[in-house]
C-alpha cells in the first residue's frame, strides 16, 4: 500500500475512533490512569504527532506545537484533527512522485542527531504511531468499563 493510500485508510479508522469516543462521558475522557495519559491527551499526541511531522518535519519548517485551545474537548480536538487531515490531503496531491522519496533531514532539538527520512517513511510512523496510541486508549476505555473503542487495523 502506498503511503497515500495508507493515510487515507488511517484516516477512516480515526474517524471511527472518534466516533466511538462521542459515547465516553467527558469525564472519563480526562481521567488519568495511573502512571499514563488521559484518552483526551493521547488523542492529542495523535494529532500533534502528524502535525509535527507531516507539517513541520516533512516540509522542512520550524517546528511548532498546536494550541492548548484546539484541545479542551473531543469536539475542539477532532475539528483540529479534521483541518489538518484536510490540509495534509491537499498538500499530498501538490507532491510530484520524486518528492516521495526524496531523503529529508530534520533536527528536532538545535543540537540533536539529524534524523534522514523520506515522507513516505513519515507517513508510516505517523499512521503506526497512531495505532499505538488508539490501543492505549482501548486499555484505558476497557479500565474505566468500556467497551474499548474501535482500534483494529481492519
Amino acid at each position: 500500500m502506498d503511503a497515500v493510500s495508507f493515510y487515507r485508510w488511517n484516516m477512516s479508522l480515526r474517524e471511527a475512533f472518534f466516533s466511538d469516543l462521542d459515547d465516553v462521558d467527558s469525564e472519563d475522557l480526562t481521567k488519568e490512569p495511573s502512571g499514563g495519559q488521559s484518552i483526551l491527551s493521547s488523542v492529542r499526541v495523535m494529532v500533534e504527532t502528524e502535525w509535527l511531522w507531516l507539517h513541520c518535519a516533512s516540509r522542512g519548517r520550524e517546528i511548532t506545537f498546536l494550541d492548548d485551545e484546539d484541545f479542551v474537548d473531543l469536539a475542539h480536538a477532532v475539528k483540529k484533527a479534521d483541518e489538518i487531515e484536510e490540509e495534509t490531503v491537499e498538500w499530498f496531491r501538490r507532491l510530484a512522485a520524486e518528492d516521495w522519496e526524496r531523503t529529508l533531514e530534520h533536527r528536532w532539538e538545535v543540537d540533536g542527531p539529524a534524523l534522514r527520512f523520506t515522507r513516505e517513511q513519515a507517513v508510516f510512523h505517523v499512521v503506526t504511531h497512531e495505532f499505538h496510541r488508539r490501543g492505549e486508549c482501548g486499555l484505558i476505555l476497557r479500565a474505566l468499563g468500556y467497551e474499548p473503542a474501535y482500534v483494529n487495523m481492519f
